[in-house]
Order: C-alpha cells, then sequence, then structure tokens
C-alpha cells in the first residue's frame, strides 16, 4: 500500500481509497457493513469509487440496513432495589 484516503457518506466513516502500486487505479477496503459488498472492487479514480460507494451506502440505507448506526456501549446497569 502506497497511500489511502478515507471514504466517508453523510459523516459516516464506511472504508478506505487505497492507492496500490498500479497509478491507474484504486482498491476499496470496506468498513462498513453496508458496502460490504464493494470491498476489494478496483475503480479507476477517487471520484468514481466515491460515486459508487454513496450510492451503494444510501440504496443499502434506505432498505433499513445499518446505516448510520450508532450504539453506545454502557456498562451493567444498576440493580433496583
Amino acid at each position: 500500500m502506497f497511500d489511502s484516503k478515507i471514504i466517508e457518506v453523510d459523516g459516516v466513516f464506511v472504508g478506505a481509497a487505497i492507492i496500490t502500486g498500479i497509478a491507474t487505479s484504486l482498491r476499496f477496503y470496506a468498513t462498513h457493513e453496508s458496502v460490504r459488498s464493494l470491498h476489494n472492487a478496483i475503480l479507476p479514480d477517487l471520484a468514481a469509487l466515491r460515486h459508487r460507494v454513496t450510492a451503494t451506502f444510501r440504496r443499502i440505507g434506505t432498505q433499513g440496513s445499518v446505516r448510520g448506526d450508532v450504539r453506545q456501549i454502557a456498562g451493567p446497569r444498576p440493580v433496583q432495589s
């Protein structure tokens, strides 16, 4: 890996565009479940990659996926007397 660019959609980190040894393409590393189908996809440039990731994220997100799902990690609930 030579370099990478963070890919966010609507403020949600969904993955990274990885610049490899091939100067004419980028590989997508998916970190969000809604764009997992694009993991390791190779696209010609950053604009094309962002467009495809954004479209997939928003399409899957409108079908009831975990789009924008933020869960708070909490300890055990206190026992009520």
